[in-house]
C-alpha cells in the first residue's frame, strides 16, 4: 500500500470520528445533563439555566434547533468522504467531482447560515416560557461564523479549478 492510500485511509477514519462526535454532541447536551462534567456544555444552555429547567416541548424543540447545524456539518463531512473516494479512484477531473465540490460548498454555506441563526432561535425557544419582561432575543455574530465561510471559498475555488482542468483536458483530446 502506497503512502498516499494509507494517508487517505487515516483521513477517512478521522472524518468518521468527526461525524460521530459532531452528530452526537446535541444528544449529550439535551438528553444526558450529567455530561457537562465530561463534555463542554452548550454555551447558550448554560447561560440560561441548563436543560433541567425547560419544559419537555422546549427540550425537544431545542434539541432539533441545536441538532440542525450538527446534521448539516455531518452532511458536509459525508460529501468530503465521497470526494475522497472519487479522488482515490483517480476521478479528479470528472464532472461529478466538480458537482460534488459545488454541492459541498453549498452545504457549507447553509451550515454557516444555520450556525448563525440557530443561536437566536435557541434563545427564543429557551426563554419563551419566561414572564413577558424576562424573554430574550439574542443576535450575535462571531468569528466562528466567518471561519465557517472559509471551506465554502476553498470548495468553490477547487470546483472552478476542476472545471478549467476538465475543459483543457477535453480540448487536448480533440486536438489529438
Amino acid at each position: 500500500m502506497n503512502p498516499v492510500s494509507k494517508n487517505l485511509i487515516y483521513l477517512k477514519w478521522i472524518i468518521y470520528l468527526l461525524i460521530l462526535i459532531v452528530g452526537s454532541a446535541p444528544f449529550f447536551y439535551f438528553w444526558w445533563p450529567e455530561s457537562e462534567a465530561f463534555f463542554r456544555q452548550h454555551e447558550i444552555l448554560s447561560k440560561y439555566g441548563g436543560v433541567s429547567q425547560l419544559a419537555t416541548w422546549q427540550q425537544i424543540l431545542g434539541f432539533f434547533v441545536a441538532f440542525l447545524p450538527s446534521a448539516t456539518l455531518c452532511w458536509a463531512l459525508v460529501l468530503v468522504l465521497e470526494l475522497l473516494n472519487r479522488l482515490k479512484a483517480g476521478q479528479w477531473f470528472d464532472e461529478p467531482t466538480e458537482k460534488l465540490c459545488y454541492t459541498f460548498s453549498k452545504v457549507m454555506l447553509w451550515f454557516a447560515i444555520i450556525q448563525f441563526l440557530h443561536r437566536t432561535i435557541l434563545v427564543l425557544v429557551i426563554t419563551i416560557t419566561n414572564a413577558p419582561g424576562d424573554r430574550h432575543l439574542a443576535i450575535n455574530f462571531s468569528s466562528d461564523d466567518l471561519f465557517a465561510l472559509v471551506p465554502v471559498i476553498f470548495a468553490l475555488i477547487f470546483a472552478h479549478i476542476i472545471s478549467l482542468a476538465r475543459e483543457q483536458r477535453d480540448e487536448l483530446k480533440q486536438i489529438v
